[in-house]
């Protein structure tokens, strides 16, 4: 059913929002604004001390919270953004990288 069509990056924010919401302990309503996505993101890689992690990235040096902000809500997908996020441009070019 096309209705429910949903875009890459929509079922990734659904997942981040989803994975924040499901957290123990609960960290609240997911973030919205600049650095939503960032934080958001960086909880799940962080695998624990979540709220840690959280004031750590809200103390980071305005720069860096920015530079992190941008990267980390950047789609990689023409046309599309994240809608948590009030970035104005959330356009590629992206690369993700795992490591084991």
């Amino acid at each position: 059913d096309l209705g429910n069509f949903q875009s890459e990056t929509q079922v990734c924010e659904n997942y981040l929002r989803w994975r924040w919401e499901s957290h123990k302990p609960a960290l609240g309503p997911p973030p919205s604004g600049v650095g939503a996505i960032a934080k958001m993101r960086l909880v799940i890689m962080a695998q624990g001390n979540s709220k840690l992690l959280l004031e750590a990235f809200k103390n980071l040096p305005e720069a860096d919270r920015r530079t992190l902000s941008e990267e980390l809500a950047r789609t990689g997908c023409a046309g599309q953004r994240c809608h948590a996020d009030s970035l104005p441009d959330s356009r590629g070019p992206a690369f993700l990288v795992y490591y084991g």
